[in-house]
């Protein structure tokens, strides 16, 4: 399988274009002749338990050129419609191809609002979960979110539900014809939620919050750090199920571990700019 290193010289970071190499040649699979998943997993070696993604997969010609011109590395593999964009942060994965078609503020506003989505999106459903099972911690301005009735199952396990059924709406409708696609989510969802509701197995609250994180989702431009941040979020709704207020917390600085022990191609922190600080790379 050939494969390409695209940088320019004097731009792309040293160290990660030796360390790239290096890892490309040592690298010891029969075949990628499917995806570019399979070079990745050789690339940076992961354990089972790290969701987060360590490359940023495009298939845009102007974004892969825009991204050499930042200094990053493109590596561009036969028989893949994608190419692979390193190294990337946790960051690098809130930015999509159309800022580059925006006036500098109005990009950096929708960077910072997906950022801000994507971390409601993940304590979003937990925090109602530990707001129903601590009432008497909810300040008197926050306790018109206490729900009335519970419904006939756990909010915990209506959750679960909601986010299997979510996951399960989402793979049917790559399934079917286009034209019939967007009509099966948006009723099927509709639908299934009402007679829920109706027959008491869940409560209005935990569909709402459900349908602001699965809407709220679309913001990720990737893929795969979309089910990241789900494996987040079914995390800290375990903890936060189990020991409460302290799990909800505990929840969170696992994540904050996780991302902090995680490396890039590069060896930096995946929380780079921030750790280590670094004030250009904001740009």
């Amino acid at each position: 399988t050939d494969i390409v290193i695209s940088y320019i010289d004097g731009l792309a970071d040293k160290k990660t274009l030796e360390n790239l190499k290096k890892a490309l040649k040592n690298i010891k699979l029969k075949s990628v002749s499917m995806t570019s998943e399979a070079l990745t997993e050789a690339l940076i070696p992961h354990k089972f338990f790290n969701p987060f993604p360590r490359f940023k997969l495009t298939e845009r010609p102007d974004f892969a050129s825009a991204a050499i011109l930042d200094g990053k590395i493109v590596v561009i593999m036969d028989n893949s419609p994608t190419v692979m964009v390193l190294p990337d942060s946790f960051a690098d994965f809130f930015r999509e191809a159309d800022d580059y078609y925006f006036l500098p503020i109005i990009s950096s506003y929708t960077r910072i609002l997906r950022l801000v989505v994507a971390v409601f999106t993940v304590i979003a459903t937990p925090l109602y979960l530990l707001i129903m099972n601590e009432q008497d911690l909810v300040p008197q301005f926050l306790r018109f979110l206490i729900a009335d009735k519970t419904g006939a199952l756990p909010l915990f396990i209506q959750f679960l539900l909601l986010e299997l059924v979510t996951d399960g709406l989402r793979l049917a409708s790559l399934n079917t014809p286009d034209a019939l696609s967007n009509s099966l989510g948006i009723i099927g969802g509709l639908l299934l939620s009402e007679f829920a509701i109706n027959a008491g197995w869940f409560i209005g609250e935990s569909v709402l919050f459900m349908s602001f994180v699965t809407i709220a989702s679309y913001t990720q431009p990737s893929f795969e750090m979309g089910y990241a941040m789900k494996f987040e979020r079914i995390l800290l709704l375990i903890l936060t199920l189990f020991l409460g207020l302290w799990g909800f917390f505990a929840g969170i600085a696992v994540c904050l571990i996780l991302m902090l022990s995680t490396k890039t191609l590069s060896g930096r922190c995946y929380l780079y700019p921030v750790i280590p600080f670094n004030a250009k790379a904001f740009a």
